[in-house]
C-alpha cells in the first residue's frame, strides 16, 4: 500500500475486502469507506490485483484520513504466489502494467510512467534489470531497477541511497510457472515533489527467451 503515511508492502494480507468488480477496498487495517469513495486503474489477473483509491476516506484502525484532492491518492497491490515450480526461463523486454503516478500526500497533476524489465536466468541465478521512466508537469526522471539473485516470494528494496527514487519489488511464481514482479515505487523530481505508483511485469514463455507479451499500459 502506498499513500499518505502508508507504507505496508511486505506484510501478508490477513484481511481483504473486495467488491464484486474485483476492486480491493480493504487490506488488513486499511479500509476505503464513505459514500463518495472512488477507485481507478483497476487491474486483475489470477493471483494479482492492483488499483488506486482516488476519493473517499481511509480508515486505519481508529484513525481516518481523507483520500484524493489535497490528501493524495492511495495505490495498492495484492500478489499471490502459485504453488508451482518456477520455470527458470529468461524473458527480455517485459512490458509493464501501471497505476497512474500521483503526488504523495498532496494535490497536483497526475503523471505518467513507462518501463520494461529483463528477467535473466544464468546458471540458476536470476538477475532483474530494467527501469521506470516517470513524467509529470514537464519533468522526467528515470528509476533504475537492479537486483541480483532476489528471494522469490520476498520483498526486496532498491533505489537511490539518497532517497530520490526508491522501490519495493516482490518477485513471485505466477500461475503459468513463470516469474511475476510487482513494484511499488516513489520518485522525487528536481522540483522536490514526489510521485508514487505501482508497476507489474510478467514473464511469458513464447518464442524461446524473448518475451512476447506486448500489452503495454504505459500512460505516457
Amino acid at each position: 500500500m502506498l499513500g499518505n503515511g502508508a507504507r505496508q508492502v511486505s506484510g501478508s494480507a490477513a484481511r481483504l475486502a473486495q467488491l464484486p468488480s474485483g476492486a480491493i477496498v480493504g487490506i488488513n487495517d486499511y479500509q476505503l469507506i464513505g459514500d463518495t469513495a472512488e477507485l481507478a486503474d483497476l487491474h486483475h489477473h489470477r493471483g494479482y490485483m492492483h488499483g488506486r483509491w482516488t476519493r473517499g476516506t481511509v480508515r486505519m484502525g481508529a484513525q481516518t484520513i481523507a483520500v484524493g484532492g489535497n490528501a493524495g491518492d492511495y495505490h495498492y497491490a495484492v500478489i499471490d504466489q502459485a504453488d508451482l515450480t518456477l520455470r527458470q526461463q529468461t524473458a527480455l523486454g517485459c512490458h509493464g502494467v501501471f497505476t497512474t503516478p500521483t503526488v504523495v500526500g498532496g494535490c497536483g497533476p497526475v503523471g505518467c510512467v513507462s518501463g520494461t524489465l529483463d528477467m535473466v536466468w544464468q546458471g540458476g541465478t536470476l538477475r532483474l534489470i530494467g527501469s521506470l521512466e516517470v513524467q509529470a508537469s514537464g519533468l522526467r526522471a528515470t528509476l533504475l531497477i537492479r537486483h541480483y539473485q532476489p528471494d522469490i516470494g520476498a520483498t526486496c528494496h532498491g533505489g537511490s541511497p539518497f532517497g530520490r527514487g526508491t522501490y519495493d519489488l516482490t518477485p513471485v511464481v505466477a500461475d503459468n510457472g513463470m516469474l511475476r514482479c510487482a513494484i511499488l515505487y516513489r520518485q522525487r523530481f528536481d522540483s522536490g515533489v514526489t510521485y508514487q505508483g505501482v508497476a507489474l511485469f510478467e514473464a511469458h514463455s513464447h518464442f524461446g527467451t524473448q518475451n512476447m507479451y506486448t500489452k503495454d499500459d504505459s500512460n505516457c
